[in-house]
């Protein structure tokens, strides 16, 4: 649960970040979210702080640093490798192992699943195109029945 309410100095709970019904944020705190919002990308994944400071305060906007000037994801927060040195007079082989990929028993043709979906798509139209003129024709019969019973015959 994000608490979002301050305290003001005086103890009492600091009532901007809400609009005037009580139930939407405010401009303020739209602003504050999109601070922390900003700052958290910022911060590589896995360091990132676990509080928020809610003051109006447009000098806690962090810039990117000179040495990782990008927006961290989990793929560029991983710690850098150490750099090896190879000495070219020793060869070393390692074992790298590798899975392989199970082989299809057998493979569906590309135009398979074109003519099974085409198909289908004419089902459902004329799946449809019944289902409609059933209703159609109870309408009519309706309509009909309805018209000789308002015929008066001398």
């Amino acid at each position: 649960m994000l608490d979002i309410t301050d305290i003001h100095q005086a103890g009492e709970t600091d009532t901007s970040f809400f609009s005037a019904d009580c139930f939407h944020l405010s401009e303020r705190a739209h602003a504050e979210m999109a601070i922390a919002l900003w700052n958290n990308m910022l911060e590589p994944v896995g360091r990132k702080q676990a509080y928020n400071n809610f003051t109006h305060d447009r000098a806690k906007i962090h810039c990117p640093s000179e040495a990782s000037p990008f927006i961290f994801t989990k793929g560029n927060s991983q710690p850098a490798l150490p750099k090896t040195t190879v000495n070219p007079g020793i060869i070393t082989t390692s074992a790298i192992s590798s899975t392989i990929l199970p082989k299809c028993s057998t493979p569906i043709p590309v135009w398979v699943p074109v003519v099974v979906g085409f198909v289908s798509l004419l089902a459902g139209i004329i799946t449809c195109w019944l289902i409609m003129s059933v209703v159609q024709r109870k309408k009519s019969k309706k309509s009909a029945k309805a018209a000789q019973n308002n015929t008066t015959g001398f």
